[in-house]
Order: structure tokens, then C-alpha cells, then sequence
């Protein structure tokens, strides 16, 4: 098995051209040759930026495979493992959230060219939805000011309050087009509880992984050479398996990230 390994991040030049951002830094991109059959590994290493403050990195090992037939048919094998190593800054709540993981992804492309990832076939209609993550105005997850505390993206999950109280507001999902979907939750919550602290703590490390699936994003239109990221680019990218893999591979970590971030922050609001 080929393996590659990177440790190190996007220039900060490059960054500031595309996002200035206190989410969590990508490592930069790593390019795959593109073959009819691949097995490969690549790791990376990026900090983990929780509320404005860095507390820990995380090592991601991408192992890659890619099997082909003559009729043009194809299926990947995506699995991701992801290693924390938290500072003692990092609040026992992160720490529970924040564990070791595997993730797993199968896209099968068919002969006709239709996508069908986790036995979920997807639409075309779905496929060429623009990716888009504009639309949404970030909100950086620390104090605004002494008096008070806010964290998370308006709009799709986010809490304000003081050091007495806080309300929340989430959607329990993310769709295609990097905007809110599925139900709505609201709750206001004291902000000593322990369950408005996981909750405060999921809704900042969901708005961590939202501005690196921006980021990520914005690095795949250059790596790709395309004007427009469509959830179809992305899995073109991976199963062509040429030099933009690693960076689809990113955006489509994240986005899974960004989803399962805000099914654990409506779960604890709910919880309230």
C-alpha cells in the first residue's frame, strides 16, 4: 500500500485570500495519481479550534480504495481515522465529545454515471446543487463582550445569552447547499447547566467544522479549476481519484461533520 504522509497547514497567504476564519486550520491537500484501481493512505494534521482557543490537534488517516470495471463502473471505499490529542486546556465536556472515530463512505458509480453513496442513490437535481457558503454569515463562537456569550452560525445553530442565561437555536440538520434543514429547536437554558455547557460546546465545535467545510471548499474551486462546487464535483473528484481527491475528501468529511455536529447540539437543546 502507497502511503503519504503531510503534516503542516494552508499558507497563510493563501488562507487569508480565501477566508479569514478562527475555525479549525486544513491541512493542506494531498495529491493522489489517478489510476483504474488505486489502495492508497494519506494522513494529515490539523489543530482543533474550539471557541476562538486552540485546544489540542487532531492526526486524520484517509485510507482510499478504488476498484474499477472495463464498462466504466466504479466503487470507492472512503474510511477516515481521526486521532485527538487534547491539550489540558480542553474542557472535560470537549473531551467526551471529542473522540477518537472512524468513518466510512462507499460511492459506487454506475455505468449510466448515477451516484449511489451509502446505497443512497442521488438525483441529478441533487447533484448539480451548488454548494454554496455565502449565504450564511458566520458568527464567531466567543464572548461579544464581557457581559455577554454567543457562539455558532445565525441561521442555522447558534446561542446568545450572559453568564446567567443563554438561548439556543438549532436546526437538527445541513443540506447540500450548506444551509439549515429539518426541524427547528429552541430553548433557552442557565448557562451553569451542564447540559446548556454540552450544548454551547457541540453548537462551537459545529461552527469549527462549518467555516473548514468553507474553507475546504474554497481550496477545491483552485485545486479543481471550477467556478462552481456542486455535491456531484465533489464525488467526481474522489472517484476519478486524481489530484483533487484529498480535498474533495475534506469537503465531504466536513459536511458529514457539520450533520452529525448539529443532530448532538439539538439532541442536548432538546434535552434542556
Amino acid at each position: 500500500m502507497k502511503k503519504f504522509k503531510l503534516t503542516g497547514f494552508v499558507s497563510m497567504a493563501l488562507t487569508l485570500a480565501m477566508i479569514i476564519t478562527s475555525g479549525s486550520a486544513l491541512a493542506s491537500p494531498v495529491n493522489v495519481p489517478g489510476t483504474q484501481d488505486q489502495n492508497t493512505s494519506w494522513t494529515n494534521t490539523e489543530d482543533v479550534i474550539v471557541a476562538g482557543s486552540t485546544i489540542g490537534t487532531k492526526e486524520i488517516i484517509t485510507n482510499y480504495k478504488k476498484v474499477s470495471n472495463e464498462k466504466g463502473s466504479s466503487v470507492v471505499n472512503l474510511e477516515t481515522e481521526v486521532h485527538y490529542i487534547l491539550n489540558a486546556n480542553a474542557t472535560d465536556i470537549q473531551k467526551d465529545i471529542l473522540k477518537d472515530k472512524i468513518d466510512r463512505t462507499t460511492i459506487e458509480v454506475t455505468d449510466n454515471g448515477d451516484y449511489i453513496v451509502n446505497g443512497t442513490q442521488f438525483s441529478k437535481e441533487e447533484l448539480n446543487q451548488e454548494l454554496d457558503m455565502n449565504n450564511t454569515a458566520p458568527n464567531l463562537g466567543i464572548p461579544a463582550s464581557p457581559s455577554l456569550v454567543t457562539g455558532g452560525i445565525p441561521g442555522v445553530s447558534h446561542y446568545y445569552g450572559d453568564f446567567t442565561s443563554v438561548h439556543f437555536a438549532s436546526y437538527s440538520d445541513l443540506n447540500i447547499l450548506g444551509g439549515p434543514e429539518g426541524s427547528n429547536y429552541q430553548k433557552n437554558g442557565s448557562y451553569n447547566n451542564t447540559i446548556s455547557q454540552r450544548a454551547m460546546s457541540q453548537i462551537d465545535i459545529f461552527y469549527g467544522d462549518y467555516t473548514s467545510l468553507s474553507t475546504a471548499r474554497n481550496l477545491f474551486v483552485i485545486e479543481a479549476g471550477i467556478a462552481i462546487v456542486t455535491i456531484g464535483s465533489v464525488f467526481s473528484a474522489i472517484t476519478e481519484g486524481g489530484l483533487a481527491v484529498g480535498t474533495a475528501s475534506q469537503v465531504w468529511r466536513y459536511f458529514q461533520n457539520c450533520k452529525s455536529d448539529l443532530t448532538q447540539a439539538t439532541n442536548a437543546i432538546n434535552a434542556l
